[in-house]
């Protein structure tokens, strides 16, 4: 599988090329360097102040505080909603970890509050952005301090930083002021976006994670997470109990994330409560025992086109697993099942390891009165390298018994590439019914064996037919050409299944998401125009320098009104270049 970059799906870029004038600032613009001075008034770059604590203590909500490069030795607290940027630069053409290049470096003056987070947020709609976080003070290897940077408050904004060696959490927002209400809206969501972090630590078993989110629906986006591992490892981004209405449009994600060497790189536990969404997608995930897994969930999850490569045994004794999805809240009264979808999953198997390539589990819990169980489609992945390729495990038992559904989890498992698994490809053990595991394509000795050999055959209840219609054999145009020599059927030059993910016929060269037509006045703002379908909903972005990508979203979550959807950005004066790209969101 070949995995293209960005969010769900990237349409044609647009540029508007007028000049600019830039557009007036909510509040002012201060200044701190190394060599700046109390007596400075801090309003240009030769009259800075000397610290970002003397900046926070002089500045109102609304401002902008400039940090240029140098180490400041300080412990902040952050109780104005103003903008923190520090001078570090972010190259997105670089490999992950080579992208953020350190220059504003923030770390703790000493060791006397370990328990500290090195930057407290106390307020919402704080934005930090282009520094580095580093938690040790004494350059001992140990670190000195509890969390990177933590607050309560959202929205709260962290993106394009270094953040490394801390003894917790790099982030960790928990979101309780105020707890997600009815009357929450998209300018609610959180952005925990384009950072590095690495060499998480806790003293306390089951902790430690790079970004920790409670109560706090966020974008956790293009960031580059390594070593948050062992015993006290909870997860590189662990997202727990992200309650969100329906009148926040806008779903969690967590797209195009690196993952080295991790415990476990992806945790969403108890997401959503009236069916809402979350995205994962296009992560790449190397050297962790187990890649995502999806617990309790109370909105459909999109697992998509993510790069997994699991192996080892956790400090636990839990060995590898690719993707796991675990019992929900009342599954049964969503929109629709999780879909996991154009993933590739590897392992590193011996037979009989008990790893398992992508793992549907239903296990009780504790609530009672919840009518748990577990609905799941997992169609063209490919998975190989595990004990066993495929395992659906249903209870006999649910968790409220008036309330129980029988039976307690409904999988499909069609059109995936299994292969080279060491005990079976597929197992179903515990269901009351014949798990829909037809139409797969099995690699065993050979191309299309039929039966599956050499340990990559099936176990238990399900259906099984040849794969007349494998993940690898599809030709979705009928011209004769397999899909995996021909994936743009149509050569509109998006690929099929990207096709089909926007809405357009994959078919039909007319039928494609594009960026239509874009327009600018004189007194500035520029308008754009896309084609755009019923059911989908669509992110508009803005750079200004392609090498830095498009990190700035104008606007998200506008619902599809075909033939074409309209916005006018209109921050946008004359007298420079902009670049524009629209997404679909869903």
């Amino acid at each position: 599988m070949k995995r293209s970059s960005g969010t769900l799906l990237a349409a044609l870029f647009a540029v508007w090329s007028v000049m600019i004038a830039p557009h007036g600032a909510l509040g002012g613009d201060y200044y701190v360097a190394t060599d700046g001075s109390y007596g400075n008034n801090g309003l240009t770059s030769t009259g800075a102040w000397p610290t970002i604590t003397h900046a926070l203590d002089n500045t109102a909500p609304g401002d902008f505080i400039h940090v240029g490069p140098g180490l400041f030795a300080e412990w902040l607290e952050i109780t104005n909603a103003i903008v923190l940027s520090g001078s570090d630069d972010y190259i997105s053409s670089n490999p992950p970890f080579e992208r953020h290049q350190s220059s504003t470096v923030i770390m703790p003056p000493d060791t006397n509050y370990p328990s500290s987070p090195l930057i407290h947020v106390k307020t919402n709609g704080v934005i930090l952005c282009h520094i580095t976080i580093n938690g040790d003070s004494d350059t001992n290897g140990v670190s000195d301090i509890r969390c990177g940077v933590y607050g309560v408050h959202r929205p709260l904004s962290v993106t394009h930083c270094l953040i490394r060696n801390i003894g917790g959490y790099g982030i960790r927002n928990t979101g309780d002021a105020t707890l997600p209400q009815i009357s929450d809206d998209d300018a609610l969501m959180c952005d925990f976006s384009f950072n590095t972090i690495s060499n998480i630590v806790h003293p306390l078993s089951n902790r430690a994670s790079a970004v920790y989110l409670e109560h706090a629906p966020a974008f956790c986006d293009n960031n580059a997470i390594a070593a948050v591992k062992g015993s006290n490892a909870l997860a590189g981004i662990y997202i727990d109990r992200c309650y969100y209405t329906s009148n926040m449009s806008a779903c969690i994600t967590a797209n195009s994330n690196v993952f080295l060497d991790c415990t476990l790189a992806l945790w969403a536990n108890q997401f959503g409560s009236d069916g809402e969404k979350i995205n994962v997608y296009g992560n790449d995930i190397s050297n962790c025992v187990a890649g995502i897994r999806i617990t309790a969930a109370m909105g459909q999850a999109l697992v998509s086109e993510n790069e997994v490569n699991v192996t080892g045994v956790s400090p636990v004794g839990e060995p590898a697993r690719g993707i796991w999805l675990q019992a929900d809240y009342d599954p049964w009264h969503m929109p629709t099942e999780h879909l996991v979808i154009w993933n590739r999953i590897q392992g590193n198997a011996a037979v009989g390891d008990g790893s398992v390539g992508i793992l549907f589990d239903y296990s009780t819990t504790s609530e009672t009165n919840i009518n748990n169980g577990l609905r799941a489609i997992a169609v063209s992945n490919s998975v190989g390298g595990f004990d066993r390729g495929f395992y659906i495990g249903s209870g006999t038992n649910g968790i409220g018994t008036n309330r129980l559904h029988n039976p307690l989890v409904t999988v499909a498992a069609n059109y995936n590439t299994i292969y080279g698994n060491g005990t079976f490809g597929f197992v179903s053990t515990g269901t009351l019914y014949s798990v829909d595991g037809s139409l797969n394509y099995w690699d065993g000795a050979g191309p299309y064996d039929w039966p599956p050999v050499s340990g990559n055959g099936f176990s238990g209840n399900a259906l099984y037919e040849p794969p007349l219609l494998g993940a690898l054999g599809t030709d979705l145009d009928s011209d004769g050409i397999e899909d995996r020599y021909d994936p743009d059927d149509d050569g509109d030059e998006f690929p099929d299944w990207k096709e089909l993910q926007a809405g357009t016929n994959p078919t039909n060269a007319s039928s494609l998401f594009q960026i239509a037509s874009f327009s600018n006045t004189l007194a500035g703002g520029a308008s754009l125009r896309w084609t755009s379908v019923t059911g989908r909903t669509y992110r508009v972005w803005r750079a200004t320098n392609l090498l830095v990508g498009f990190d700035t979203i104008l606007t998200n979550n506008i619902p599809g009104n075909p033939p074409f959807n309209y916005y006018t950005d209109l921050t946008a004066t004359v007298e420079a270049k902009y670049f524009y790209r629209v997404t679909v969101t869903n």
